[in-house]
């Protein structure tokens, strides 16, 4: 059967596997379900995922023993062969996650950490756990701040009960994004990564969840100058990628930000940050991250950047600092630079030893640069035909227009 692709063979009682499905073929699919197999040859477990993807084995009374394997197998690659979990299990698990299909349930079930007798525990412990963050959550929408944060003054009472609407809703979000019923993020790879994305003002802290969603890679909230801190949210999604905070009150760069291996987008706009040394020193430590965003805050200082060796992007619009951000023109990856409307008087010659060319997006307008500095961007220029959005450029100290030159054409053979 080497050419086929597609190979239905259920509710056909075959008590045995088939051997002969057991090769390099690749197949669309090879429906096994409904039958009376009990065992799984030892080889199938040493195929690769783009052969045993295609295996639907539903609905067969494997043994305890090959479920133990598949369940080895499936934490290690994560295929399941379409296997079933003990019943009882896989609708506790539906319980917790509504919208599973029963396949995702299985699957789910197979790729619990531990064997067969550790699944049952796992999934009290995922029980528990949710009540628990239920409760807390509650207990967090309900505790409304008497006082406003930053002016220190009663809140009304039309405030406040807005403030709890707004709270409920964001608890009830957080209760759906352990769920894994929130938007799925498809840039990521996995394809099993959600996103949590709230804009509704929250006055105060953000709740302190005491749960993983470790599915969760990307938070982009929206506030009104009221949300004063975010650290106990952060706790509880250890893989998050990208973090976009926007019209915050956070006094600095959140400290659990710097605890994320994998945040690669970090975009904290408009929220009073003023960076401190231990912050600025953590920031260049992310050495994962490809976005930066901080515009709008009053950094106080500029941010060291040496260090963030992966870094493709950096805005620092309306930030007030004085200088370039050290280190900046030895990042190799750095294509679009935003440090418009600041204060920012020295160009470096250091410009043109940037490991490749700038995109025309980038924007350094809005600075009192020197005229030492005018003629370095003068002279970017007219190497690059990149005027980094300063008008300047286009005339020479003596207020003459610049022309770049121009390059011949080859000429036909």
């Amino acid at each position: 059967m080497p050419t086929l692709t597609e190979i239905n063979l259920a509710d056909t009682q075959l008590k045995q596997f088939p051997d002969g499905l057991l090769t390099a073929i690749e197949r669309l699919s090879v429906n096994l379900s409904g039958n009376q197999i009990v065992k799984i040859p030892d080889s199938a477990f040493q195929l690769s995922t783009i052969l045993t993807d295609a295996f639907d084995l539903s609905r067969n009374p494997l043994s305890r023993a090959t479920l133990m394997q598949i369940k080895a197998y499936c934490q290690r690659t994560g295929e399941d062969f379409g296997a079933d979990a003990p019943a009882a299990l896989r609708d506790r698990i539906k319980a917790l996650y509504p919208t599973f299909s029963e396949a995702r349930s299985n699957r789910f079930f197979f790729e619990l950490p531990g064997d067969l007798d550790a699944a049952e525990p796992a999934i009290e412990a995922l029980e528990q756990e949710y009540e628990q963050m239920r409760t807390d959550l509650q207990e967090w929408a309900i505790d409304t701040p008497e006082h406003h944060p930053v002016q220190d003054e009663p809140l009304d009472l039309q405030t406040r009960a807005q403030d709890q609407l707004n709270r409920q809703a964001f608890k009830q979000l957080l209760e759906q994004a352990w769920r894994r019923e929130t938007a799925p993020d498809d840039d990521n790879l996995s394809g099993r990564s959600h996103i949590l994305t709230f804009n509704q003002p929250i006055i105060g802290e953000l709740p302190h969840v005491n749960a993983r969603l470790e599915h969760v890679t990307v938070i982009d909230l929206e506030g009104a100058g009221t949300t004063t801190g975010v650290n106990g949210l952060l706790k509880c999604v250890p893989k998050l990628q990208q973090l976009i905070l926007s019209k915050f009150r956070l006094g600095d760069i959140p400290t659990q930000a710097f605890n994320l291996p994998e945040l690669n987008t970090l975009i904290l706009i408009d929220s009073q940050i003023v960076l401190t040394p231990a912050s600025n020193s953590a920031l260049s430590g992310l050495q994962h991250l490809q976005y930066l965003d901080l515009s709008g805050n009053p950094l106080g200082r500029t941010p060291d950047v040496r260090h963030v060796s992966l870094l493709e992007s950096l805005y620092l619009q309306e930030t007030g600092i004085n200088q370039i951000p050290e280190g900046m023109f030895s990042l190799r990856e750095l294509r679009v630079v935003d440090l418009s409307d600041n204060l920012i008087e020295d160009m470096p010659a250091a410009l043109f030893e940037l490991r490749g060319p700038l995109e025309s997006t980038c924007d350094l307008s809005g600075n009192p640069w020197s005229a030492r500095s005018l003629n370095h961007l003068r002279q970017y220029y007219l190497q690059t035909g990149n005027d980094l959005n300063v008008e300047a450029v286009h005339q020479d100290a003596a207020g003459n227009p610049v022309q770049r030159p121009v390059t011949p054409e080859p000429m036909e053979q």
